[in-house]
């Protein structure tokens, strides 16, 4: 609740009446109306429903402000909104109808590039996923993350992760042609992380957070 007392004297002043004027108004005197307005008394039910008929409210505005239900929307943020929400949704949708068809090109025509860049394109829509739920967050509120050196941290941190996946993409075919001990370190990081569906979501939501300014 509101400041009665503040609130009927900002009312008064804003209607442009006096003390005695508003007292009249309300048929009581003029020493009850600055009474309320010092904090000495406070007028009863009877007397608040007038005084809010009296300035064009109901009683719960004159008790408690205009409830405002407006939302502010950061309109700028509706575009990549949408374009991460895409990006994700066509990483869903893909599996469901082109998985069975890639399958079928790749047993019969052993076309293992297409394995790898249809798998590579899915992960890589994976990673719209923060994206989209932090944008869209920040159309109805800001929320970005503030201190700098944090900002980097998270930035390095999101670039490691797409170095470790693309790298098991680009070099899976050069695999046989490693050494032992290469191929040991490869298995171990590199697969282990390329192969990851997580991978991209991780880095997605860490380069959103580190660029986002606001």
């Amino acid at each position: 609740m509101k400041d009665i007392s503040k609130r009927i004297k900002e009312l008064r002043t804003a209607a442009g009446l006096t003390q005695d004027e508003l007292a009249e108004k309300l048929f009581v005197t003029r020493q009850a109306v600055s009474g309320w307005e010092n904090h000495k008394t406070r007028p009863d039910i009877e007397t608040l429903e007038k005084l809010a008929a009296l300035f064009g409210m109901d009683i719960m505005e004159l008790l408690y402000g205009k409830q405002t239900t407006d939302i502010n929307l950061d309109r700028r943020r509706l575009f990549p909104t949408i374009l991460f929400g895409g990006l994700f949704l066509l990483g869903l949708v893909l599996p469901m109808f082109f998985s069975v068809a890639i399958q079928s090109l790749y047993y019969r025509f052993e076309m293992g590039w297409l394995v790898y860049g249809y798998t590579m394109l899915v992960r890589c829509c994976y990673g719209a996923f923060f994206p989209f739920l932090f944008s869209l967050i920040s159309v109805f509120r800001p929320f970005c993350v503030k201190n700098l050196a944090l900002r980097i941290i998270l930035v390095a941190l999101g670039i490691a992760l797409l170095l470790l996946f693309f790298s098991f993409w680009v070099f899976t075919p050069l695999y046989h042609l490693t050494s032992y001990v290469s191929q040991q370190l490869f298995v171990r990081v590199t697969y282990a992380v390329g192969m990851s569906q997580y991978t991209t979501i991780v880095a997605g939501g860490l380069l959103w957070l580190g660029l986002n300014k606001a």
